[in-house]
């Protein structure tokens, strides 16, 4: 990934869309543009689409979350039907 003040076009665009797409477990990072607004850590499996964690991407954020004693969660998927508490 190019460095952010990297302004050369062809490097962005090959970082973004002509980099590698693993099969399996993988980590991406997601900017959760209709929510919290933050960028995200994500693991996911490219076959099945299962995601097993997410983590703030920023070290700082992750750091917040910790220092109040509220550990970043493992995603737990809830069944189809469930309802939310």
């Amino acid at each position: 990934m190019p460095a952010l003040a990297n302004t050369d076009k062809n490097a962005w665009y090959e970082a973004v869309f002509l980099r590698e797409n693993p099969r399996g477990a993988h980590i991406e990072d997601w900017h959760h543009t209709q929510g919290c607004r933050m960028v995200l850590r994500i693991k996911r499996d490219t076959l099945t689409h299962k995601i097993t964690s997410v983590v703030p991407a920023h070290p700082e954020y992750r750091k917040m979350l910790a220092s109040k004693d509220k550990p970043v969660r493992q995603l737990a998927r809830k069944p189809a039907g469930a309802r939310a508490k």
